[in-house]
């Protein structure tokens, strides 16, 4: 067709088949040879964030609401109902009464009767715990009887010591009395017996 010109299809940009430099990309968008190159790009890590259901949470990670203030410590007050309660827990189900020497084992063995002598304010009084009545070096309390003793004889230990040591001391003296009485029973028994053997001799 006369008149008519064909051109040749223009060339794809750089951009479609090479990456383009960072000197290209500076010259493309302005920068002159002088300026500095661009910083290095920084990518910040997302915090992870939890399932969609906490929305509260995801809210305060993302800085859209502010955190929620840490609960405020328990007073003593609040430490000793706690205490309290625990305690009564533990001896519920413990029995009335034990045996008697064995409620002494318990409190004389129990760690809580040096307490008071270890502890630097000696005008605060000991008090037994639940961990006292259940998960001592001595073993579980054998009744409430022994706990409610040992509760008083930990404030006593001095007292408590005299009158053990007392009963020791008592015992052995039966018990040596007791070994006296049985020599001179076997030698009462020997004298007889060769008194007999000399009679039949005789």
């Amino acid at each position: 067709m006369a008149g008519m010109v064909f051109c040749a299809d223009p060339p794809p940009p750089a951009a479609a088949t090479e990456k383009v430099s960072i000197e290209e990309a500076q010259r493309l968008i302005g920068f002159s040879a002088g300026m500095p190159p661009l910083p290095p790009m920084v990518v910040k890590p997302v915090e992870r964030l939890e399932p969609v259901p906490d929305l509260e949470r995801n809210a305060v990670k993302t800085g859209l609401l502010p955190s929620a203030a840490p609960p405020p410590p328990l007073t003593d007050e609040e430490k000793a109902g706690i205490s309290e309660d625990e305690f009564r827990a533990a001896i519920a189900d413990l029995p009335d009464k034990a045996q008697p020497s064995v409620e002494m084992d318990w409190i004389r063995s129990h760690p809580a009767m040096t307490r008071l002598a270890r502890q630097p304010n000696k005008m605060k009084g000991v008090v037994i715990t639940a961990e006292d009545v259940l998960i001592s070096p001595c073993g579980k309390a054998p009744s409430r009887s022994a706990v409610f003793s040992l509760q008083h004889w930990a404030n006593y230990p001095h007292e408590f010591f005299k009158q053990v040591l007392s009963q020791d001391k008592k015992s052995d003296s039966v018990a040596n009395q007791d070994t006296k009485e049985e020599l001179s029973i076997k030698e009462v028994k020997k004298l007889l017996a060769g008194i007999q053997h000399r009679e039949h001799v005789e």
